[in-house]
């Protein structure tokens, strides 16, 4: 029992949304990878800034603490100017540092550095009053020393809480965009599953939508070739009735006997090779496994149902054969494929004059494949068409005259069956060639014995 469309739409359509989920929630744990990234490369910069301040800190300080010595040696008010141009820079570079950390980690710097500023001026001011040994007496005191420590230590403390915070900002990141990362992988892959299966169901309710139309041209074949085959057979059919009618009419005749029998034989095998013919397009497509099949009597069983069509349009066709082979092959589907071609011939062919028309068939064989090749009086097809016609649904037929499905589900059995259907761009003339691995080659002897 096959599958309704509502059936085949309900996997499809949980799988879509569940496909589309996942990807929305990728590209959201692509967002935040993005964010993470950006983090740490804010910490890298933030690290590499408060490096560059305590450097300039440092700077600052051996500036200062040099001017304000230097001062209170020399006497120079030069010193002074110096100190007084550098302290406001150490201001600056401090409360920044405090931004880029903490105020409480920056605190006991600035509190070193306020009393060492205050000792630094009261310095500079007694040396203005020529006052040098005193000045020189409270910039090497245990105070000033006890200060400069703590500044010293201050700076230490900064340096090792910023080390640790950012080996623990980078741990942090690193396990988070770890996560992220396998779950971006785990996610794409229950997505990139998802889509195969979506492709899968719709493949399988393609391959049967291209099944149930295959089956429609086929029936569609068989109910054109109808007409013709009736008429075909009501030929063979009314010489029996003919012959019969004499036989009852001058009764038992030795001499005209056999040759009566004769006739009414060769119309009897006429019309079983007409019903022959019918035979395959009764029949399902995939019922059957390859199976030997003599090659040259399938394409001349195919074309008994287009002979009279053709003849009836003028048409005339010529058939040269090589030796028999036997290949593989599924032969209702090989059939499907040759009437195919007979069929987009004739339909092709049908705005030539009518003394014009002909269709040429070819049959050789080597040793590895049986070629086939279907001719008409075409003079081509364009590149642009050539291009696209063993595209599903493509077709140049008027809307009612092919669902487009022909050359390229026959296409598709061809390759199936190891061979290959191809268009020869290189003849004069409209020719296809279809090509089948072959079993074994009959010498032609051994077919007419």
């Amino acid at each position: 029992m096959k599958n309704s469309p509502s059936v085949k739409r309900t996997p499809v359509r949980n799988l879509t949304v569940f496909t589309v989920f996942s990807f929305v929630i990728i590209v959201a744990l692509a967002f935040a990878e993005f964010q993470l990234l950006r983090d740490s490369i804010q910490q890298n910069e933030r690290h590499l800034r408060i490096t560059t301040l305590l450097g300039r800190i440092a700077l600052y300080d051996e500036t200062l603490t040099m001017s304000a010595k230097m001062g209170a040696q020399s006497g120079s008010q030069e010193w002074e100017a110096r100190y007084k141009d550098t302290d406001p820079l150490l201001t600056k570079t401090l409360a920044e540092l405090a931004s880029l950390t903490s105020k409480e980690s920056v605190a006991p710097i600035q509190t070193a550095n306020n009393a060492l500023v205050e000792m630094e001026t009261t310095a500079f001011a007694l040396n203005r009053h020529n006052r040098h040994r005193e000045s020189i007496a409270l910039l090497s005191s245990r105070r000033y020393e006890d200060q400069k420590r703590l500044y010293a230590e201050g700076m230490d403390e900064v340096r090792e809480i910023t080390r640790q915070l950012l080996a623990s900002e980078r741990s942090r990141i690193q396990e988070n965009s770890t996560t992220i990362f396998v779950s971006m992988i785990f996610l794409t892959l229950i997505a990139f599953s998802c889509w195969i299966a979506i492709i899968r169901v719709v493949r399988n309710w393609g391959d049967e939508k291209i099944e149930q139309l295959l089956q429609s041209d086929k029936y569609k074949a068989l109910g054109e070739t109808s007409t013709t085959l009736a008429h075909e057979i009501s030929r063979p059919m009314a010489t029996v009735r003919r012959e019969l009618a004499q036989i009852r009419q001058q009764g038992f005749d030795p001499e005209s006997w056999p040759k009566r029998v004769a006739r009414m034989e060769a119309c009897a095998g006429q019309v079983e090779r007409l019903c022959r013919t019918l035979r395959p397009f009764t029949q399902e497509l995939e019922t059957t496994d390859l199976e030997p099949v003599l090659f040259q009597e399938l394409v001349q069983d195919t074309l008994e149902l287009c002979r009279g069509r053709f003849a009836n349009h003028g048409i005339r066709i010529e058939e040269r054969y090589g030796a028999p082979a036997i290949v593989r092959c599924r032969a209702v589907q090989i059939s499907q494929v040759i009437l195919n071609l007979f069929n987009n011939a004739f339909d092709a062919i049908l705005a030539h004059p009518v003394e014009s028309r002909w269709i040429r068939i070819e049959l050789e064989v080597d040793s590895e494949f049986v070629h086939l090749s279907i001719t008409d009086c075409g003079n081509g097809i364009p590149a642009a068409i050539v291009e696209k016609m063993m595209s599903p649904f493509f077709t140049t037929k008027t809307s009612g005259r092919g669902t487009g499905l022909g050359l390229s589900v026959s296409t598709e059995i061809a390759s199936q069956h190891g061979g290959s259907l191809q268009y020869d761009s290189t003849s004069s003339n409209t020719r296809f060639l279809l090509e089948l691995p072959v079993q074994t080659v009959r010498a032609i002897t051994e077919r007419s014995a």
